[in-house]
């Protein structure tokens, strides 16, 4: 049984800001600016699943990553940035690290609990993953 969009809106994503196919060779950011975050009056995260549609083990421990997630910082303007690469950022982003596998395809899901109007109605445009260059 699927939940009614009223109840969670979940948006999949296969590929970057340029339209690739993600890649455990890159590292990427998804930036939610402050008064840009995920809509909901419950909670939100970000799943990351290997390409037989499992969660991706990782040395983290981490299979996704959003607003009720123990140790994540939001930035000066109450946005946040997720850091989306196999390796680690660096002590001081990990926090805010979604581990993804070095090799082979993955994809994401933001999923977004008792999301608000502007989410189930598809005005509320999701930043896109960003691969960092």
């Amino acid at each position: 049984m699927a939940n009614d969009p009223e109840e969670a809106v979940y948006l999949v994503n296969f590929t970057d800001d340029s339209g690739s196919k993600f890649s455990g060779e890159s590292r990427y950011e998804l930036q939610f600016a402050g008064g840009n975050m995920p809509p909901v009056d419950a909670f939100w995260s970000l799943t990351m699943y290997a390409a037989d549609y499992n969660l991706v083990a990782n040395p983290a421990n981490r299979y996704s990553i959003g607003d009720r997630t123990p140790g994540v910082t939001k930035s000066a303007d109450g946005g946040m940035t997720l850091y989306i690469q196999a390796a680690s950022p660096g002590a001081g982003k990990e926090p805010n690290w979604l581990p993804c596998p070095a090799e082979g395809t993955w994809f994401v899901i933001l999923r977004m609990y008792q999301p608000r109007s502007e989410a189930v109605q598809a005005t509320w445009r999701c930043p896109a993953v960003r691969k960092v260059r």
